[in-house]
């Protein structure tokens, strides 16, 4: 059975929005470590060459499902940093907001790799057209999109407000 897999479009797309979206809370998130911060967005451009590598099948295909799981796991190291570095008060009300973007993330690959819920239908279903992994993966992301949007948000309003994110 043919397996049909999302255009090299679609794919570079979304990868490169999932590979930017962790460029503002870096720069925000990283503001008096400046070191770390240059290391962590040139981390991110890594791994937007990584996705266009991915995407346009210059690597061999059974190595795409690790790879598009690694993008995803990838962005929790500076994640995770930000967490540890950052006052626990900022580390609360920002953290959630950021594992939820992640989640969405995480979700769209499971998706994406999985082929679900497709593979458990017969041909011919509704999701021939309609909720197949395809679209539920751009869910996902859209709905990641929005969560960065937020995070980006409220990390400026604290930064403006001169809240104690960015007290160097």
């Amino acid at each position: 059975e043919d397996e049909v897999t999302p255009s090299s479009p679609s794919i570079i797309t979304t990868l490169a929005i999932t590979t930017l979206s962790l460029q503002p809370p870096i720069w925000m998130g990283f503001m008096c470590l400046q070191k770390w911060r240059a290391l962590y967005l040139s981390l991110s451009v890594a791994i937007l060459i990584l996705s266009a590598v991915l995407s346009l099948d210059l690597m061999p295909h059974q190595y795409r499902t690790a790879a598009l799981t690694g993008l995803v796991v990838v962005g929790l190291v500076p994640a995770t940093h930000w967490a540890v570095a950052m006052p626990e008060s900022v580390a609360l009300h920002l953290g959630w907001r950021l594992l939820l973007m992640f989640a969405c993330y995480g979700g769209g690959v499971f998706f994406f790799v999985t082929y679900f819920p497709e593979r458990a239908m017969p041909q011919g279903h509704i999701t021939d057209i309609w909720f197949n992994s395809h679209t539920i993966w751009h869910i996902f992301v859209c709905a990641a999109a929005v969560s960065l949007w937020i995070n980006c948000e409220v990390m400026r309003d604290w930064y403006r407000d001169g809240k104690t994110m960015n007290s160097c």
